[in-house]
């Protein structure tokens, strides 16, 4: 087999991105600008859910991903993440150009979770995952996802 010139670009491994539950040109989730991924299917909730193509962050603009118990006794898990400053800055003007909108979390191609964009946010993100110990794996995930090694030869030993 021969292969081609030059590989095709690949999108980020981890995207945030706008989800879009209607507006402007369509009902819900339409338009050429948005798409279908495929969403964790909770009860009456989506098997997919239409995001915004545009990336407002990606993984490099993650410095820190952890795990997260919250609620007065400890019963939620959460996933805590730090931005880098230009990350922060990003998701600040996120936060006021949409405050109180929802953000999918995507890994490759995936929905990992949509959170609401809560005015004022900036390089601490805390998203709630509910009480289900299930949930806490995202949290590895994202990590895997967003701290991967690069594609490509290792370099060569010293």
């Amino acid at each position: 087999g021969t292969r081609p010139a030059a590989a095709p670009a690949k999108g980020p491994r981890v995207a945030f991105r706008l989800v879009e539950d209607g507006g402007k040109g369509g009902g819900p989730g339409e338009g050429p600008d948005v798409e279908q991924l495929p969403a964790p299917a909770e009860t009456g909730e989506r098997k997919t859910l239409p995001v915004r193509r545009e990336v407002l962050l990606d993984e490099t603009m993650i410095s820190h991903v952890s795990p997260t118990r919250l609620g007065e006794d400890l019963s939620r898990f959460g996933l805590s993440i730090t931005l880098t400053a230009e990350g922060g800055k990003r998701m600040e003007e996120a936060s006021r150009r949409w405050p109180l909108r929802r953000v999918a979390v995507v890994v490759d191609g995936v929905v990992l979770v949509a959170a609401v964009i809560n005015p004022g946010v900036s390089e601490q993100l805390v998203i709630d995952l509910g009480e289900e110990a299930a949930h806490s794996d995202l949290t590895g995930r994202l990590h895997a996802a967003a701290f991967a090694l690069p594609e490509g030869p290792s370099p060569p030993a010293p």
